[in-house]
């Protein structure tokens, strides 16, 4: 069973007055107690938006809009 499950995570950032921008689609992938996992990426390309997404820390107007985050079986994304 993976520690941490990140199943289709998409974030989009819609800003007022302008239309929305779509950070990260799709994105899956699982990490097993005790897995290292690096996370690389040119500039811009929603590494940090992942990872805010996953931990909880997005700040409008940034947020999910698909998928779900699940750590040691809790659902992160209710």
């Amino acid at each position: 069973m993976a520690l941490l499950e990140v199943d289709h995570l998409s974030v989009t950032y819609t800003p007022r007055d302008q239309p929305a921008n779509r950070a990260v689609h799709d994105v899956s992938f699982r990490i097993a107690d005790g897995e290292f996992v690096g996370l690389l990426g040119e500039s811009g390309c929603g590494k940090s938006t992942l990872g805010n997404a996953v931990l909880r820390l997005l700040s409008p107007p940034a947020h999910i809009t698909g998928g779900r985050v699940t750590f040691d079986g809790v659902d992160l994304t209710d």
